[in-house]
């Protein structure tokens, strides 16, 4: 999900509204509304003092008001409220939502994520609520609760027929709406900048709403201070087809220059912006595209099975293809078997090459164990740390003999042409230490009762037949610990 934002440097005029001295807005309502099964209420404010407020309110049904330190949203007879000490020099938002049997508030605020980057959050709040809302055609008042008013500036207010989930309230809180969202009941942008009274903009279907507000109490003014940039602008956010709509971009009498944005970090564009000029001839630009040009870190390792060595000099692909680096490079793991790579933003699978080298899954992921002849492929829109390593399931064969006497050096190679002389012996090869030994071990009095020979299965760096001398073992002797060439991994051990 991206969004795309307008900017210009020309001033186009925005608005709010200032209240003081017992001012404020009445919606008045000519019809009965059911706000029963849901209700959301959104305002940016700035308070001109810390003191107490009423914000919000339509009879019988929703108050909103600041009291001592704290948002209080009050449905029927019962609240929910939200500690929160209020700036006096700057906006702020806050949403107060009912769904039908629980309150919320919700006001924005930056959080660091765990890259470092500022990122929006919610400060929130709860409430289960057991009442019931009446049917009425009661007003609705902005910056009046009973007896208390609010003192600062009012901007952007949107009601909803509908409660708005967190998710929601975080997404578009930030931008202009379009006034045609579903169940939107008022908008009040707020920018008309003359007369006595603010416009609803919301439709239903094809016809406007007209939930309008009269200033009342004589001290209504235009205010030039706004929500910064930051905190409200002209943006659209794509859908799943990657579409998106930015509507209500203000201009001049003559036209102004505007930059519109992509912005998803962290990601990259092509082009990185575009210039369109909007104007009374000019009021549509269609087919104003981007593409997506980001590539992400990937990185992880390839260790020999059920061991932790690394694997040296696997290719790592991308769709069945090399990945160079800036060395031009085909790109491969080091000597522990670590790779990062860059891979390009959408859907991809990666896989592991090497010479007479196999491994599990395939060497590939993501895989599917219940469909392994599938190819799946991950939709790569973040950098990606594998937790678990690859695994190089290669397997060699190292053929060997352990009998005793001198004469046995004579004996020609080969499973059944010698015969056990010193009863059954078990092989070890050992991984764990830097030069591995190869372990012969004589537990048994069997000598001379089986012609038997042992086939040692493991996993090396590099796939190679071992073929060893045979190892005068005598039968006093328990243990000997010949030197073996380099094997890294476990054993299997099968004899016949």
């Amino acid at each position: 999900m991206h969004c795309t934002t307008a900017s210009t440097e020309d001033q186009v005029p925005a608005k709010s509204i200032s209240l003081s001295n017992l001012s404020y807005i009445e919606m008045p309502q000519l019809v009965e509304n059911d706000f029963s099964n849901g209700f959301t209420f959104q305002s940016y404010l700035k308070f001109s003092s810390t003191g107490n407020a009423g914000i919000f309110q339509k009879t019988s049904n929703f108050e909103l008001n600041y009291t001592d330190q704290k948002f209080i949203f009050k449905v029927g007879s019962e609240t929910v409220e939200l500690p929160y000490a209020v700036p006096t020099d700057k906006f702020i938002h806050v949403s107060a939502v009912y769904n039908g049997d629980s309150a919320f508030l919700y006001i924005p605020v930056k959080v660091l994520n765990g890259q470092g980057q500022l990122i929006d959050s919610l400060l929130s709040a709860s409430a289960d609520i057991s009442g019931t809302i009446t049917t009425n055609n009661n007003s609705i008042t902005l910056g009046k609760v009973g007896t208390s008013y609010f003192s600062g500036l009012i901007d952007e207010v949107r009601i909803w027929k509908r409660a708005l989930g967190q998710e929601e309230v975080l997404l578009d809180f930030n931008r202009y709406m379009i006034g045609k969202e579903n169940e939107i009941f008022a908008y009040l942008r707020m920018n008309e900048g003359f007369g006595e009274r603010v416009y609803d903009i919301s439709k239903t279907g094809s016809n406007f709403n007209e939930n309008h507000g009269d200033f009342m109490g004589g001290n209504v003014s235009w205010s030039s201070t706004v929500p910064t940039i930051e905190q409200l602008g002209n943006r659209g956010i794509t859908d799943r087809e990657g579409n998106y709509i930015i509507s209500g971009v203000p201009f001049l009498t003559d036209g102004s220059a505007y930059k519109f944005t992509p912005m998803l970090a962290p990601h990259e564009f092509d082009p990185g912006y575009k210039i369109l000029f909007l104007s009374e001839d000019a009021v549509v630009h269609n087919n104003i595209n981007f593409i997506d040009i980001s590539s992400f870190n990937v990185n992880g390792s390839v260790v020999y099975r059920n061991t932790t060595y690394g694997v040296k000099g696997v290719q790592i692909l991308i769709d069945g293809e090399p990945v160079y680096g800036a060395d031009t490079k085909p790109e491969l793991t080091n000597d522990k078997g670590l790779f990062e790579i860059q891979v390009p933003i959408g859907y991809h699978f990666i896989s592991l090459k090497k010479d007479g080298h196999v491994f599990d899954f395939g060497g590939r992921w993501p895989y599917d164990e219940a469909h392994p002849d599938s190819v799946i492929r991950h939709n790569f829109n973040q950098n990606l740390t594998f937790g678990k390593p690859f695994s190089d399931t290669t397997l060699i064969t190292v053929v060997g003999r352990v009998i005793g006497g001198t004469s046995s050096n004579e004996i020609a190679f080969g499973f059944g042409k010698s015969v056990n002389n010193i009863g059954r012996a078990t092989i070890t090869l050992d991984h764990s230490s830097v030069n591995p030994e190869l372990t012969f071990d004589n537990i048994d009095e069997g000598v001379g009762k089986d012609t038997i020979s042992y086939k040692v299965v493991t996993e090396i760096d590099n796939a190679k037949t071992v073929n060893m001398k045979p190892c005068r073992i005598f039968r006093n002797a328990a243990i000997l610990k010949p030197k073996f060439l380099l094997l890294k991994n476990q054993v299997n051990l099968l004899h016949d």
